[in-house]
């Protein structure tokens, strides 16, 4: 899953674990590559750049992965591997959270290009305001070199008047299909929002 940075996917992530895993908040928040799989009990596992690993319980995932736990990845993280018995996992499905492109740290932008090669498809979160951009349309020209297979998210609907995300919707599928060489048509673009889905305010998404 892979983004803007403060697109909300950690949150939507979260929506489809059905659970609070992934660490959230309103600054840029992803700053490792994390990968989410199955696993009769949670738990997370750390490999660092130098060799070293370590086995952590769910809870302190965030001084790992998160901006404020681990800034600039300083720890030296190289991936992290958070084991969890959700249903959405049980076919074998892997969720992975990447950090963010366009952020300050441009080192969390280089992990998330770095991932690139091992998607095997990518779910693309959008948000209304701001809309699609020329970051996001280099990212997903690279993502476009490794997988035919996206599909695409405008989530935090729920913060903008109907009349107004329907426009962005509108908006972002004639610049993806621009992205894409296709026709506006053809791009899926589903609006949802992952925030009222965790707080089970409503089902939020599809």
């Amino acid at each position: 899953i892979r983004d803007r940075f403060k697109r909300g996917k950690s949150t939507l992530l979260n929506a489809l674990l059905e659970a609070p895993v992934l660490p959230t908040g309103m600054i840029p928040v992803t700053s490792v590559v994390t990968e989410i799989r199955w696993g009769p009990e949670p738990g997370v596992h750390v490999g660092f750049q130098d060799g070293a690993s370590l086995a952590a319980a769910l809870p302190d995932l965030g001084g790992f992965v998160s901006e404020s736990g681990n800034p600039g990845n300083r720890k030296g993280v190289q991936r992290v591997e958070v084991a969890l018995p959700a249903p959405v996992l049980e076919g074998g499905l892997v969720l992975v959270d990447t950090p963010g492109i366009g952020s300050m740290d441009a080192g969390a932008t280089d992990r998330a290009y770095a991932f690139l090669p091992r998607v095997d498809a990518a779910l693309v979160v959008l948000s209304p305001d701001p809309p699609v951009g020329e970051a996001e349309g280099t990212y997903l020209r690279a993502l476009l070199e490794h997988t035919p297979h996206l599909v695409f998210v405008l989530n935090k609907v729920d913060l903008f008047p109907e009349e107004a995300w329907r426009e962005a919707v509108a908006f972002n599928r004639t610049a993806l299909a621009r992205v894409q060489g296709g026709s506006p048509d053809e791009v899926d673009l589903i609006p949802v929002s992952a925030a009222r889905a965790v707080s089970g305010e409503d089902e939020g998404l599809e």
